[in-house]
């Protein structure tokens, strides 16, 4: 089992991710080319849903083409370069999750989360970020810090186009359907 650790994993994923290699009797090798802040300190700027620069520094870098991805057959669209057996096999993401099920192997962020993905991914749903505040308000502060970082420097590219971090976490409750979701998209990865 290969795994490229972006450096922004959640908790949850770096729980999840050696359990599921005993479960599959897989030996689980970790590959790492750079770090999520690494790469920000170095650009100086968030990716965001028109500047993505993660995955290809954070993943596909770290891991080799030859490495299966998980993207699914109604998902086809995303990544066409990458090996792909989920999309060779006709696999739809409800199928992959009851296999997922079948085999006690589901990620627990799913719990409160819609994708599995960096806890800084600007393909996160409102519901996401909202979500990680609540469950992990540390890594939420430290997205929000990254956010002020970009801001202040200039690029003032926030992780969504329309509003911060802060002026989300700020928000009424019944405010929170004003905020626009950006994309209904996950990441790439």
């Amino acid at each position: 089992l290969h795994f490229a650790d972006t450096g922004a994993e959640l908790p949850e994923t770096l729980w999840f991710i050696p359990r599921a290699a005993m479960v599959l009797g897989a030996k689980l090798i970790v590959h790492q080319f750079a770090s999520f802040f690494q790469i920000f300190v170095k650009r100086g700027y968030l990716p965001s849903y028109r500047v993505r620069y993660c995955t290809k520094e954070l993943k596909s870098k770290a891991l080799d083409e030859k490495y299966a991805v998980g993207i699914c057959a109604d998902e086809s669209h995303r990544s066409p370069e990458l090996y792909r057996p989920l999309v060779e096999n006709n696999i739809s993401s409800i199928d992959a999750r009851k296999l997922c099920e079948k085999a006690d192997l589901v990620n627990p962020i799913y719990e409160w989360r819609t994708h599995s993905s960096c806890f800084c991914c600007p393909f996160q749903r409102k519901s996401d970020w909202l979500g990680m505040n609540k469950k992990h308000p540390y890594l939420y502060a430290l997205a929000e810090q990254w956010e002020a970082i970009s801001i202040e420097s200039g690029h003032k590219i926030m992780f969504h186009d329309t509003y911060s971090l802060k002026q989300l976490r700020e928000a009424k409750e019944s405010e929170i359907d004003l905020f626009p979701e950006e994309c209904d998209k996950a990441c790439s990865i």
